[in-house]
């Protein structure tokens, strides 16, 4: 019998986790799947759930991550403030609504969470969820 997709996923992300292996990735899975897999490994786990427009990102954004007061709620201070976020063994990011928001806004959101991803202090994973059937 094949894996499921929902069981394949869960492996990938897994070990995405153990290897402490940053990035943006977009997995067939629920939240609470994603959820349960980050604090297994021992990772922060941040929850974005978006459905409106770019202030509603940041919004979610200085909610999740807990930003300082002097973030700004735009682009630039979003990549500084990412800069700061630096939770051992890592940080998982769950991000569902991604299809709610504008590509503009989905487009800007996903490379500075791969700019961060790429060049952090900690290892920071976004993991865009599409639930498939179990």
């Amino acid at each position: 019998m094949s894996e499921s997709p929902r069981a394949a996923a869960l492996r990938e992300l897994v070990g995405d986790l153990e290897r402490r292996r940053p990035g943006v990735r977009e997995l067939p899975l629920d939240v609470a799947d994603a959820a349960a897999a980050g604090s297994g490994a021992g990772w922060h786990v941040v929850q974005l759930d978006t459905s409106g427009d770019r202030d509603d990102l940041f919004a979610q954004c200085s909610r999740a991550f807990e930003l300082p007061g002097w973030f700004g709620r735009n682009w630039d201070a979003l990549a500084d403030a990412l800069s700061d976020v630096q939770h051992r063994p890592g940080t998982l990011v769950i991000w569902s609504g991604e299809r709610d928001v504008s590509d503009a806004v989905r487009s800007m959101a996903t490379e500075i969470f791969e700019e961060r991803a790429d060049n952090g202090p900690a290892p920071l994973l976004v993991v865009v969820v599409r639930p498939a059937a179990r």
